[in-house]
Formats: structure tokens, C-alpha cells, sequence
């Protein structure tokens, strides 16, 4: 799901993608996710 949020760093509005997961997957990610550097999972912006 996609929500409207302004960017901390320089108060500008972006697209941000919210993944939603059931209780299980969320509480995995929270164990072993790894955050990805710059927040930046597209790197063609697309």
C-alpha cells in the first residue's frame, strides 16, 4: 500500500510503500530483516 509521507531529512513529500505482514513474517523480519542503507530499495527510483 502506497502512503503520502514528507521525508524527515529535507521535508520533502514522497511516495512511501507500506508493506503490511501477518504477525508470524513481522515478528521474522524483526528477528532476522536487514534494513536496507538509505532506505532506497529501488535504486532506478522506479
Amino acid at each position: 500500500m502506497a502512503r503520502d509521507v514528507v521525508r524527515a531529512a529535507d521535508g520533502t513529500p514522497v511516495r512511501a510503500w507500506v508493506y503490511v505482514a501477518a504477525p508470524a513474517v513481522a515478528a521474522r523480519l524483526r528477528r532476522t530483516g536487514r534494513r536496507i542503507e538509505g532506505g532506497e530499495w529501488c535504486p532506478t527510483g522506479a
